[in-house]
């Protein structure tokens, strides 16, 4: 598991005062809970421009911050890609990508692999199982034989939430260049082609990075549901919220004043408890 890796994590936003809150809340749980890893680097993007306050602050908690440019202003989201440019950098075995609305419970270090890409798998999938037939049509893509079940039990291709992604240094170019060329390819076809599905654009990163996997034959482990619990969805009760201990908890929009919403399950709701006690505390 990953207690020898070297890692480098890292999140992108924007330069608002609603990102800036949601990347304090990440950086500061990451290093109070995150032990292991709360010692790794730590990289922070700003889309177009950085405010020198929030940037000393980070600094002061021991992250590297960088200004990074948009990848295709037709897909906001599309900007993750921009963490795996980092060609440059040798020292490190993991390379983590985290989505700014997460916060760190507690240390992860083991759930991580260093010879496999991971991610967690989809609550729900927007898209029918005809729309991902015309969607891998249109690219000559192979139709996926394997199944993956959301975490509401329901049946779909192997579809992840880019929300949380751990990625091997040797897959971090191969990944980028085909994750970058299908939001590309989905993007111009979403005029095109798969009009019919361009409504569904708001997960062109996702859809996109299930084709990119597809394509490039990644070795892939999924993570389990603790590395990245939604509080904006329910849970099949098949997966035993209740008892889930979560890692890393994704509050989407559900955090106002540094509090986050309780789920209305056990165990995940003790952890947002005392997040929220820490966040209070400014």
């Amino acid at each position: 598991m990953g207690g020898k890796n070297r890692f480098i994590i890292s999140c992108l936003g924007e330069n608002t005062e609603v990102y800036h809150e949601r990347i304090l809340a990440l950086i500061r749980t990451l290093k109070h809970f995150g032990g292991t890893m709360a010692k790794q680097k730590t990289i922070v993007y700003f889309n177009g421009a950085k405010d020198p306050k929030v940037e000393q602050e980070l600094i002061k908690l021991g992250v590297t911050v960088q200004i990074s440019k948009p990848f295709d202003v037709r897909s906001p989201h599309s900007n993750k890609v921009r963490m795996l440019e980092i060609d440059e950098e040798r020292d490190y075995d993991v390379l983590l990508i985290l989505d700014c609305d997460l916060v760190i419970a507690q240390d992860f270090v083991d759930q991580i692999l260093n010879d496999r890409i991971q991610a967690a798998p989809v609550y729900i999938d927007f898209l029918t199982n005809s729309q991902w037939r015309h969607i891998f049509s249109v690219f000559d893509l192979r139709f996926p034989k394997k199944k993956m079940e959301t975490f509401l039990g329901e049946k779909t291709v192997p579809y992840y939430n880019s929300g949380v992604i751990a990625i091997p240094r040797k897959y971090v170019r191969p990944l980028r260049e085909l994750w970058k060329k299908y939001i590309k390819l989905l993007l111009d076809q979403f005029e095109g082609k798969l009009n019919d599905i361009a409504e569904k654009s708001y997960f062109t990163d996702q859809i996109a990075l299930t084709l990119a996997l597809q394509e490039g034959k990644f070795p892939f482990t999924p993570f389990p549901l603790e590395m990245n619990f939604q509080i904006n969805q329910s849970v099949h009760e098949k997966f035993s919220p209740d008892l889930r201990k979560p890692y890393i908890i994704h509050y989407h929009k559900k955090l106002i004043n540094n509090k986050i919403r309780k789920t209305g399950y056990k165990n995940p709701d003790r952890f947002i408890r005392k997040l929220n006690r820490f966040l209070r505390r400014g």
